[in-house]
C-alpha cells in the first residue's frame, strides 16, 4: 500500500502561475527517462501519487524533477547529483508542487468554475513572449515557441484554460485576506520606531596583557575549536579539457571562406561617420536664442557658453548619430558643417547648442583590415563544431582501454595534473589553483567521482568539455598544533582579551548605573565615544559595533538605562537617550507597504490552510518507495 505522505506547507505551491513563468517552464527541452519494471504492477505502471482520482505517474514526475534540476544547476553553477538533490529536498519539493496544482485543480473542477474562450484568447495575446519588437502579439512567434517546446496549439490552450482556472480559485480564497487598521498601525509604529544611545567602546585591542598560554592549552582550545584548524578533503586530480580555443588554432581558413564571410557580414564592417561635438545647454527657449544669435555674430563658442552658463562648454566626445540621446538633436549636429554650431534645439534636457568641432567621415573596413578577425571567427565556429565530436573520439579511445593520458596524447590534448585541491580549487595554502575555481563543474564532478575511475564526458558550461580522474583523495582532518600554532595563539590570545574588554566594559557600566557620565569616563579612560543616530530595531542607522544583542537589549530600556554587549571588537556600554516614535499618519506610502505585506502574508495563510483542507477532503498517497527508486535511478 502507499504510504501517507506527512502534510508539507504549501504556501509556495498553491500561488498563483502566471502564464509567463509557465512558459518558462514550458521551453525547457523535455528529457526522457526510462521506466524499469520497478514501476510496474500487474502489468500497470503504479503512480507516483494519487490526489483524489487523480493519479501522477512516473514520467509526469520525472519531466518535472528533471525541469527543477536543470533550473536548479544553473543557478548554482554545479551538477546535482541524486544524493545532493535529496539533501536540498528537491524530490519532495517537486512531488508537493504537483499534489497541490491537482488539489487546486479539483477544487476549480467542483467549484464548476469556467474560463471561457475570450479570457484565454486575451491571455495569450497579453503574454509578452508572443510580442515582436513592436510590442504586438505575434502569431509567428506563438506558433514557434509552441513548437519548440513540442506542443500544439490545442494543448497548450487546455493548460492555459486549466491554468487561468486554477488562479481562479486561488485568487477567490486570497480575496478574504484583510489587515485591520489598528494591526498596521501598532507594527508600523514597532517596526519604524528608532533610538538614539550614547555608546563607548572597551576595545580587546587595547588590552595589553593576558597570559601566555601553555601547549597543552593551546592544543585543547585546537581541539575544541576543531572547525576553525581542520585542513579540508584534498584530491589529485588529472583532467583533459576540450575547447574551442585550443582547436582553432590548428584550423586553416582558406581565401575564398573569408572573402565570402566578409562578403556576408559587410554590414558589420561599416564604420558610420562620427564627429566630436560639444554644447551650450539653458533651460530655456529665450537664453538660447540670445546664445545663438551671439555665436551667428561671430562671438566664440567658449565665450558665450562662459557668459550664459557661467561655465564652459560640455565635451560630448566623438560619436555616431545613434549615440546622441535625442534624435532631433543628432540629426541638426549631424547636418551642420564641420565648425559651425546648430540652431537651439529643445529636448526633455533643455535647449541645446551644438558645435561641431571635428567630422570623420564613414567608411567601410576592407578585408585585409578585418581578416584577422574573420579567421579567428570562423575557426571558433568550426571549433566549436568539432569539440563534441574530438571528446567523443577520447571516450571511443578510453573504451578501448587507452588511459586518460595515452588517448589524449593520441589526439594531440593536454593534459592537466592538480596535486592537491580542495572544493573551492585552492591548494593546501589556501591559494587559488590556477583557474581551476572558474570552473565549478569539474570540481563538483572531481569531487563526486571515485578514485581511479575515469568521468564521463562533461559539458563545462563555458562552450568545451572535459574528462578526468581522481588519482588520490586525502580526508579532512585536523591539523597537528606544530602547524598551526600561530593561528592558535592569536585565537586564544584574541579571546582572552574579548573576556578582559568584557569585565572593564563591566566595572564601566556599574559606574554610570550609579550615575556615572559615560563622555567622561571615556574621555578619562582614552576609550572610543559616539552618540549614535537614530537606528530601528534591525539595525538601520545604527553604528558600527553595535550588534543585534545590545540593539535588543536597547529596545527593552528606558530612556537613562545603560547595557551592555560583547563586540567583535571588544565590548561595548550604551546608554538610552532618545525614543524617536513612529507616527504612522506621517508616512502613507510605508504604511500602503506594510499593509500589502501584511494582507500578503494573510493570504498565504489563507491558501495554506484551504491547501491542508484540501487534502483532508481529496486525501493525498505518496508511494515512497516508487519515489525512491526513481530518484536513485
Amino acid at each position: 500500500m502507499p504510504e501517507k505522505q506527512e502534510k508539507t506547507p504549501l504556501r509556495k505551491i498553491v500561488a498563483r502561475i502566471v502564464v509567463a513563468v509557465m512558459f518558462g517552464m514550458l521551453i525547457v527541452s523535455f528529457g526522457i527517462w526510462g521506466i524499469g519494471d520497478v514501476f510496474r504492477r500487474g502489468g500497470r505502471l503504479t503512480p507516483v501519487a494519487e490526489v483524489g482520482p487523480v493519479r501522477i505517474m512516473p514520467q509526469e514526475f520525472q519531466d518535472q524533477y528533471r525541469r527543477e534540476l536543470r533550473r536548479l544547476q544553473t543557478v548554482l553553477q554545479t551538477e546535482l547529483d541524486a544524493q545532493r538533490a535529496r539533501e536540498l529536498g528537491v524530490p519532495q519539493r517537486v512531488i508537493e508542487d504537483m499534489i497541490g496544482r491537482v488539489l487546486f485543480d479539483l477544487a476549480a473542477r467542483d467549484a464548476n468554475v469556467a474560463i471561457g474562450d475570450e479570457t484565454v484568447r486575451q491571455s495569450i495575446v497579453d503574454n509578452p513572449q508572443f510580442r515582436n519588437a513592436q510590442g504586438e502579439f505575434d502569431r509567428n512567434i506563438f506558433q514557434g515557441i509552441l513548437y519548440n517546446a513540442n506542443y500544439t496549439e490545442d494543448r497548450f490552450v487546455a493548460m492555459l484554460r486549466q491554468d487561468l482556472a486554477r488562479g481562479q480559485v486561488t485568487d477567490a480564497v486570497a480575496a478574504g485576506a484583510a489587515a485591520p487598521k489598528a494591526l498596521v498601525d501598532h507594527l508600523y509604529r514597532y517596526r519604524n520606531e528608532r533610538r538614539i544611545a550614547d555608546a563607548l567602546l572597551v576595545s580587546a585591542a587595547s588590552i595589553a596583557d593576558v597570559p601566555t598560554p601553555t601547549d597543552a592549552e593551546l592544543d585543547a582550545y585546537r581541539t575544541e575549536h576543531a572547525n576553525a584548524f581542520t585542513a579540508p578533503e584534498y584530491r589529485a586530480i588529472t583532467a583533459v579539457e576540450i575547447h574551442p580555443a585550443d582547436l582553432a588554432a590548428d584550423i586553416k581558413v582558406p581565401e575564398d571562406r573569408l572573402k565570402d564571410e566578409y562578403e556576408a557580414r559587410i554590414g558589420e564592417f561599416r564604420m558610420p561617420e562620427e564627429r566630436t561635438l560639444r554644447q551650450i545647454l539653458v533651460p530655456d527657449e529665450a537664453t538660447a536664442k540670445k546664445a545663438a544669435e551671439l555665436i551667428a555674430s561671430g562671438e566664440a563658442f567658449d565665450k558665450v557658453a562662459q557668459d550664459v552658463t557661467g561655465k564652459a562648454p560640455l565635451d560630448l566626445g566623438t560619436v555616431k548619430e545613434s549615440d546622441v540621446a535625442s534624435p532631433e538633436l543628432g540629426r541638426a549636429a549631424f547636418e551642420a558643417s564641420e565648425g559651425s554650431a546648430t540652431a537651439p534645439v529643445q529636448s526633455p534636457l533643455g535647449w541645446h547648442i551644438v558645435q561641431v568641432e571635428k567630422v570623420v567621415e564613414g567608411r567601410t573596413q576592407t578585408l585585409d583590415e578585418v581578416k584577422d578577425k574573420l579567421t579567428h571567427d570562423i575557426a571558433m565556429r568550426e571549433a566549436s563544431d568539432a569539440v563534441f565530436d574530438v571528446g567523443n573520439k577520447l571516450q571511443d579511445a578510453l573504451g578501448g582501454g587507452a588511459s586518460l593520458e595515452e588517448a589524449a596524447e593520441h589526439l594531440k590534448l593536454k593534459v592537466q595534473k592538480f596535486n592537491a585541491v580542495d572544493g573551492n580549487g585552492n591548494d593546501p595554502d589556501g591559494k587559488p589553483v590556477d583557474d581551476l575555481a572558474k570552473l565549478p563543474k569539474l570540481l563538483s564532478t572531481a569531487f563526486s567521482s571515485q578514485t581511479g575511475r575515469v568521468s564521463d564526458l562533461v559539458d563545462d558550461g563555458q562552450n568545451g568539455y572535459f574528462i578526468l580522474r581522481v588519482d588520490n583523495v586525502v580526508p579532512s582532518q585536523l591539523r597537528p598544533l606544530a602547524e598551526v600554532r600561530d593561528k592558535v595563539l592569536a585565537a586564544v590570545k584574541d579571546e582572552e582579551k574579548g573576556k578582559a574588554a568584557g569585565k572593564v566594559a563591566a566595572t564601566i557600566l556599574e559606574k554610570v548605573r550609579v550615575g556615572g557620565d559615560l563622555q567622561k569616563i571615556a574621555k578619562e579612560g582614552g576609550y572610543t565615544f559616539a552618540t549614535s543616530k537614530p537606528f530601528t530595531r534591525t539595525a538601520e542607522g545604527a553604528a558600527a559595533g553595535m550588534t543585534p544583542e545590545l540593539i535588543a537589549a536597547l529596545f527593552g530600556a528606558k530612556v537613562g538605562d545603560a547595557t551592555m554587549a560583547a563586540t567583535p571588537q571588544g565590548a561595548m556600554v550604551a546608554k538610552l537617550v532618545t525614543i524617536v516614535p513612529a507616527d504612522p499618519t506621517a508616512d502613507e506610502a510605508g504604511v500602503k507597504r506594510l499593509h500589502d505585506q501584511i494582507v500578503g502574508a494573510i493570504g498565504g495563510d489563507l491558501l495554506n490552510d484551504f491547501a491542508d483542507a484540501l487534502r483532508v477532503k481529496y486525501g493525498v498517497e505518496v508511494n515512497q518507495s516508487v519515489l525512491e527508486s526513481m530518484i536513485g535511478s
